[in-house]
């Protein structure tokens, strides 16, 4: 063998090997059972979420909700609209939204464009990942502190994709970028800062979302947060 291809197959061996020692598995957040915050708006740019979707610039407008969220695949979110309070249920592959006059019943079946989960407050546990295809793309050291990166394949249409960064010790995620069916281009970016750690568990308290345009859309604080604290699946009932 010569001394080039040698080279190449040791350089080969070792990215292979960086990417077995990093699977998702590794980042998943430790013990998490079940978990309850409070999520409160602090900023809000109506113009530039329009600018990801009309639906997320009405959906943000919310500006306090209870999360309630339970492994592999339950969650809840309960907020008002003005004076009208709603339900938003997701159990397994349907999911519902109730008002005091309606309920609107929908199969999300494992479409990850349709499901809210421990994503969402910058967790990865093996709930979050249902219905995506994963690669590791590699790992980084920013600020003192290895942060690996993961592309998240929609495992029904691998052209729609996202790409998240998670603090390799904390276990939070610390970056999402969403990407549209126009392959290449992202449609927002979510940042997630000032992690606090609740029992084993290190989750961010801060989140912003930015458009394709990189102009900051929004802020969201997450507040009263607990771990495990024994959430009953009646909650979660459609």
């Amino acid at each position: 063998m010569g001394a080039g291809i040698l080279v190449v197959a040791l350089l080969a061996t070792a990215a292979e090997t960086t990417a077995n020692n990093h699977p998702i598995q590794s980042m998943f957040a430790p013990g998490l059972k079940d978990l309850s915050l409070t999520t409160v708006r602090k900023e809000i740019h109506i113009e530039e979420l329009n600018k990801i979707s009309r639906d997320y610039a009405n959906a943000y407008r919310i500006g306090r909700s209870k999360v309630m969220l339970k492994e592999p695949d339950k969650f809840r979110m309960d907020a008002r609209v003005g004076f009208v309070k709603f339900e938003y249920v997701m159990n397994g592959p349907r999911k519902v939204i109730r008002t005091p006059l309606t309920k609107q019943f929908d199969d999300i079946g494992t479409d990850p464009g349709k499901r809210l989960g421990p994503l969402e407050v910058g967790l990865v546990t093996p709930g979050a990942l249902i219905g995506y295809d994963v690669e590791h793309v590699g790992c980084s050291t920013e600020e003192g502190r290895r942060v690996c990166e993961y592309k998240l394949y929609y495992a029904h249409n691998h052209e729609r994709y996202e790409l998240v960064w998670i603090d390799a010790e904390r276990k939070c995620v610390k970056k999402r970028r969403l990407y549209t069916l126009m392959y290449g281009k992202y449609k927002m970016e979510l940042t997630y800062s000032a992690p606090k750690q609740v029992g084993n568990l290190w989750i961010p308290t801060v989140i912003e979302v930015r458009n394709a345009e990189g102009k900051l859309a929004g802020i969201t604080h997450q507040q009263e947060i607990k771990l495990n604290p024994g959430l009953d699946d009646s909650l979660f009932k459609l």
